[in-house]
């Protein structure tokens, strides 16, 4: 068996078939696991030292100078390009350049992959995919808060189940904790956006970037997963390939051979990058915190009591720090509009603007309004036109327009928001005087037709 360099620790690479649970980590047997066997000896004996040195924690940092930066900017740039069909991202773009070009935002891509263009090509592409399908188009250009959360996903983020513990490890690496038994199990969407969330606050930190994480599944006295824990294996790939973080290692404690299904799903969804990394640590909750000692992560780290429980506290002190910062940000921002809202409504030409989910608000209230707007006097339109902005303001919505000098977005004046409903109006006349005419045209062109008809059969 392959095993890491200078490991002295109770740890296995893959799970062992355990025969005799009551015995401890010492005498399990291990048996062979080809598909991890194979996956190893496929690397080459430097890889495989890299990979065991990251694990370890010895792994040297990249050399970030300038230059070196600046050419892995450019070259992802160019791999973005190749990409023909990315929708979400393409959306981004139109929604906010600043967001998607911003440097240290693409940075955090390139971390996540060792500075391989091609690879962060392809997981910012699938960022704004999932970013989209998790949180809705409206939330697709700003960094994600507790208050995007949906109130499930709050109650599943405040379980504790899964978390950046305050304090890393002994290498300076953060540490996630995921508790399986602390799982509030409402749906996969629910539990990715909070998952979406803790790892995108804890990519914040530059260090963090360059160093990766350290995964702890901590799942001692865990009886047999929900369904829905099958599912969420089944979707992991959903967070591994969208989020850029870089997952050193996976470090899993147990002691059911019920897990066992679980573990091995895991190993199957897992990929290459991460089954290599995958650590197994069999017994009591002693066993495997000594265990999790040997990778420097300490029971203090992680903040657990003598039966594994979570210390009380820990969530609420999290999100006590992270509200305020949250509303520092929001303060400091206030006014500027990076991004649009729900329910504003673009001023511009062409579908990314009339797709957008504020002007099809506006686009259904002029159809629902539109006859008694042809039918009013001008006084009356101009009253109408008043009462529309209204409407979509007290829906939170605003009549914004493109800052070209910041690339962000602007609010208009009143009476240019009522000139875009009024226009709005007058566009639908059109269309609605446009397709009359096809209409009597095709009418007139049908009876040509049935008249040579008619005389073609009387010659």
């Amino acid at each position: 068996m392959i095993s890491c360099n200078g490991c002295n620790s109770a740890c296995t690479p893959f799970p062992s078939r355990d025969r005799d649970l009551s015995r401890s980590a010492e005498n399990i047997e291990e048996p062979d696991h080809a598909l991890i066997a194979r996956e190893l000896q496929a690397l080459s004996v430097n890889e495989r030292n890299e990979l065991f040195d990251e694990i370890h924690g010895v792994a040297k940092v990249l050399d970030e100078d300038p230059e070196f930066v600046a050419q892995k900017l450019a070259a992802l740039e160019n791999e973005l390009e190749k990409i023909k069909s990315k929708p979400a991202f393409d959306r981004a773009m139109f929604l906010s350049p600043r967001y998607v070009k911003d440097t240290e935002f693409r940075l955090k891509f390139l971390r996540a992959d060792r500075f391989q263009p091609e690879k962060s090509a392809a997981r910012m592409v699938s960022h704004f995919h999932y970013k989209t399908e998790l949180f809705g188009e409206h939330k697709l250009v700003k960094d994600i808060t507790f208050d995007d959360l949906e109130p499930e996903d709050v109650e599943e983020f405040m379980g504790g189940s899964y978390q950046f513990v305050p304090q890393k490890d002994s290498r300076g690496r953060p540490i996630c904790l995921v508790i399986q038994k602390l799982f509030a199990y409402k749906s996969w969407q629910s539990k990715f956006r909070t998952v979406w969330y803790a790892l995108m606050c804890a990519m914040e930190d530059e260090e963090s970037q360059k160093t990766g994480i350290v995964n702890v599944y901590y799942n001692i006295d865990l009886g047999v997963p929900e369904p829905l824990y099958f599912e969420l294996i089944r979707r992991i790939a959903i967070i591994d390939s969208s989020i850029p973080y870089r997952s050193i290692s996976v470090h899993y404690c147990y002691n059911m051979a019920a897990l066992r299904p679980a573990l091995e799903l895991y190993q199957m969804f897992a990929g290459t990058r991460n089954r290599v990394r995958f650590r197994t640590h069999f017994g009591s909750h002693m066993e495997c915190q000594f265990s999790l000692m040997t990778f420097g992560i300490t029971r203090s780290i992680l903040q657990l009591d003598d039966n594994g429980n979570l210390k009380p506290g820990v969530m609420q002190s999290f999100y006590e720090r992270r509200r305020a910062l949250e509303k520092a940000r929001e303060d400091i921002n206030s006014g500027r509009i990076d991004y649009p809202a729900e329910m504003d409504v673009l001023l511009g030409r062409g579908r990314p603007y009339q797709n957008y989910s504020g002007n099809t608000l506006l686009s259904n209230i002029l159809n629902v309004r539109r006859q008694e707007y042809n039918e009013a006097s001008r006084f009356e339109k101009t009253v109408i036109a008043y009462d529309i902005v209204k409407t979509i303001h007290e829906n939170g919505g605003r009549f914004i327009q493109r800052n070209e000098s910041t690339d962000g977005w602007v609010e208009v004046p009143e009476a240019v928001a009522r000139d875009k409903v009024s226009s709005g109006f007058r566009s639908k006349a059109r269309v609605q005087e446009s397709q009359a005419t096809k209409r009597n045209v095709e009418f007139a062109l049908e009876q040509v037709q049935k008249r040579n008809k008619v005389d073609r059969s009387e010659m």
